[in-house]
């Protein structure tokens, strides 16, 4: 397994097993009833990770309650997606 795809998958179960939520497709979108979950994992030296425009929007904040939740190594990093959006990715 190459380091782009075992980085991706670090975390996952927690994802699926343990908060029961769906994958959809091969994306960083995770689903559960009206919860929207965008979880990209950073598993770099230089700390960064990726958000595709795409995927964000993909959330609709009238719909589903969003969450970005980054899988910064062992750890997780969260926040209200909404939030994020209007603050770092103004029209």
């Amino acid at each position: 397994m190459s380091d782009r795809v075992s980085s991706r998958e670090v975390n996952k179960l927690v994802l699926k097993q343990d908060l029961g939520l769906r994958q959809l497709s091969n994306t960083t979108i995770f689903q559960k009833d009206n919860i929207f979950v965008l979880s990209p994992s950073m598993q770099n030296a230089h700390n960064w990770f990726d958000l595709r425009k795409i995927n964000i929007n993909r959330f609709n904040e009238n719909i589903t309650k969003g969450f970005l939740l980054i899988r910064f190594f062992d750890r997780f990093l969260i926040t209200d997606l909404a939030q994020f959006k209007k603050q770092m990715m103004p029209e």
